[in-house]
């Protein structure tokens, strides 16, 4: 909650100790958040089969943008959301291709 990022062990559930990532924040912080709302593949990023190769946008609602990180919780890029005429971004449609 409160804004952070968890990662959890897709076969367990098991919380996965030092993958936690974000806080409160606004766009000046790459990796602070303000109201995320998903979290979705970007699956441009899966071609090697290698997890640590892929790369998860963020809904960062209130701060009108998308974040790629890495799994590891390493930015990546983002865009303004608002800029490009749709604030408040809810979720990625994953048939979405982003250049």
């Amino acid at each position: 909650g409160s804004n952070y990022i968890h990662v959890f062990c897709q076969s367990t559930g098991e919380f996965l100790e030092g993958y936690s990532f974000g806080g409160l924040g606004s766009t000046t912080d790459p990796l602070r958040f303000s109201t995320p709302h998903s979290i979705s593949l970007d699956y441009s990023t899966v071609d090697s089969g290698d997890v640590q190769d892929y790369r998860y946008i963020v809904s960062d609602r209130a701060n009108n943008r998308l974040v790629w990180v890495t799994i590891d919780g390493e930015f990546v890029r983002s865009v303004d959301i608002k800029s490009e005429g749709t604030p408040l971004p809810c979720n990625v449609d994953n048939s979405m291709v982003m250049d």
